[in-house]
Formats: C-alpha cells, structure tokens, sequence
C-alpha cells in the first residue's frame, strides 16, 4: 500500500512538474497608434518579435526559451510606437528557463500593458 502510495505521489509530481519551456502569447494593440515592434522574451538574446500591429489588431506567438543558461527570472517586453515613444517592462517568472504558464495573454494600451497568465489550454 505504501509503494502504491509513494507511485500515484511521484506521478503527481511529474504531472505537475511538466510545464512548457515555450509559453504561447498573444498582444493586442488596444492603443491609438500603430507599435512599431513588440520585443518579448527570457532573455535579450533570444526575443520573440512582432512588427507593425495596427490598433485593435491581435498577434500570436510562441516565447522562446533556447538559452541554456536561463536560471529563474522575469520575462520582459519592449514596445516602440511608431512615433519612436517606448515602453520596457518586466512580467512574470520562470525557474530554470522552464515557463510556469501555458499561455500569456498582452494588452498594450495607451499608457499601461496588461498582462495575464493561463496555466492551461
């Protein structure tokens, strides 16, 4: 009984421990203007980039996770309007370059990004 026990804990643990290492994200532009460029990612070495994403308009993505040596940390976003104005913030956390979410979910508006997490699909 207590094997059977020790068994359904460990599978519990791998369960919970099988987080995907490249989150998906969306931003939406529910500003005024046109971004110019989106930059988001673990790492500045290796962004996800979207251009050019009208008002109103949505875009979808993967953030990528191909630097080895990520340790725990912040995610961060860079947003450069058209008119050369930007925006850099920091979200989030992952641990041992491993996502803790399935999904992130960016609202850039005028003067704040919003920004929610989703743990399933």
């Amino acid at each position: 009984m207590k094997f059977k026990n020790l068994l359904v804990l460990l599978f519990s643990i791998f369960l919970v421990g099988c987080n995907s290492d490249f989150p998906k994200v969306s931003v939406r532009n529910n500003s005024e203007q046109k971004i110019d460029s989106v930059q988001i990612g673990m790492s500045q070495k290796f962004p996800t980039t979207f251009k050019n994403i009208l008002p109103n308009e949505q875009v979808h993505g993967t953030i990528s996770a191909e630097d080895d040596s990520l340790g725990d940390g912040a995610y961060y976003i860079e947003v450069y309007f058209e008119d050369t104005t930007s925006k850099k913030e920091t979200f989030g956390y992952f641990t041992n370059g491993t996502a803790l979410e399935y999904c992130i979910a960016i609202e850039i508006k005028q003067d704040i990004i919003l920004v929610d997490y989703f743990s399933e699909e």
